[in-house]
């Protein structure tokens, strides 16, 4: 009986899988750029703004007008601008930190960047808060595509948020005493 009722009950909700959603509303898709394209100037430093404005948001920070330095501009944004941007960004919400995990180690001759912005790269690699085998670290090209750029900055949100909220041993299983759920 209990082998008819399972069978009748995945009928059902095959069933349901099923039926026609003629009265549903079709919402027409958006066209996506060609992710191979770099990524402008202009669409970089609406990233940072927005990023910015939501992370303030969450950690309960005044709101404030960015002081992002990239340019609103057609031409492709450059690392050295992304990363001098992330520097900038760290250094918002840097009153918010709340635990410094430990630095990640790395081979610094890997980084392929040269001239002024070198240094805070490998800060960045060192904080956690860029992949140190990434697109952003140690591409030869100067410019990075759409889904590379979104690595980057949700590489970089995701320590942030690991740096600015402490973490509970009642969510997290490893901070908990041996033996403990």
């Amino acid at each position: 009986m209990k082998t008819v009722l399972c069978i009748g009950g995945l009928l059902a909700v095959a069933g349901v899988f099923a039926q026609d959603h003629e009265g549903l509303k079709k919402h027409p898709q958006p066209k996506v750029a060609a992710t191979n394209a770099p990524v402008t100037q202009a669409e970089a430093r609406a990233t940072f703004i927005k990023a910015e404005t939501v992370l303030r948001g969450a950690l309960g920070m005044p709101a404030s007008s960015p002081h992002v330095s990239i340019p609103d501009s057609d031409k492709p944004v450059g690392r050295d601008a992304v990363v001098a941007e992330m520097v900038r960004f760290i250094a918002v919400f840097k009153p918010k930190v709340k635990m410094t995990p430990s630095p990640v180690t790395f081979d610094a001759r890997r980084l392929q960047m040269n001239g002024p912005q070198r240094s805070n790269l490998a800060l960045l690699v060192r904080k956690g808060a860029v992949a140190p085998v990434g697109p952003l670290a140690t591409s030869k090209e100067n410019t990075l595509t759409v889904p590379q750029f979104g690595d980057a900055i949700g590489f970089l949100m995701a320590r942030i948020a690991q740096m600015t909220h402490l973490p509970s041993s009642k969510w997290t299983p490893y901070l908990r005493p041996e033996g403990e759920g």
